[in-house]
């Protein structure tokens, strides 16, 4: 029972945490998840073997994600699923083709994209912590990658040209990466307790 009063009383470690827990305790296995959604008291279980096929469900809940889109102008920002993709906002920002005497760097001046970015998260901070992916040109992604806080960000592009009128080999691959993740996890989740 040590490790569960030292978890109780550990400040530091359950700020970690985000929302409901699930844990599992015995003479050889300790273990401590944070479960993607609310569960109610009913399902708090105390048994002789772990309860684990709950997790099976949450492991293969719909994934969420972000998309941030950048286009020659714009910058577009969407949230998506397996299933749907809804932008969320669009932000203009200035780009500037590469000067002859200046050299071959993209001129980008973000406007504020990345605080636009930051402070849309920050406002609408999702329980599950979904992956967030960026598509167009990687000069202008690793610049603003660099300026957002969030710990989910994909550092690279997954297309080094977006356009806003057709997004569905974006959505497509995301959604693949997010269905390889969930197997993955399924698969951790039945090795960690022995099934």
């Amino acid at each position: 029972i040590e490790p569960l009063n030292a978890l109780a009383k550990s400040e530091e470690k359950l700020k970690g945490f985000n929302g409901d827990l699930a844990i599992f305790r015995n003479r050889s296995v300790f273990r401590v998840l944070n479960l993607p959604s609310k569960i109610g008291s009913d399902q708090c279980i105390v048994a002789d073997t772990f309860h684990v096929k709950p997790l099976l469900k949450w492991v293969q809940m719909d994934r969420e994600f972000f998309l941030l889109g950048l286009e020659q102008h714009c910058a577009n920002l969407y949230w998506g699923n397996l299933d749907s993709i809804q932008l969320i906002d669009t932000r203009p920002y200035e780009l500037r083709l590469p000067h002859p005497l200046l050299g071959p760097h993209l001129a980008f001046r973000q406007d504020g994209v990345t605080e636009w970015v930051n402070r849309w998260i920050s406002g609408h901070q999702p329980r599950q912590q979904p992956r967030f992916f960026m598509s167009g040109v990687p000069r202008l992604a690793a610049q603003i990658s660099a300026g957002i806080h969030y710990r989910n960000i994909e550092t690279g592009v997954i297309f080094e040209q977006f356009s806003s009128l057709d997004c569905k080999k974006e959505c497509a691959q995301i959604r693949t990466f997010l269905s390889i993740d969930a197997k993955r996890d399924q698969e951790s989740i039945l090795r960690d307790f022995g099934l």
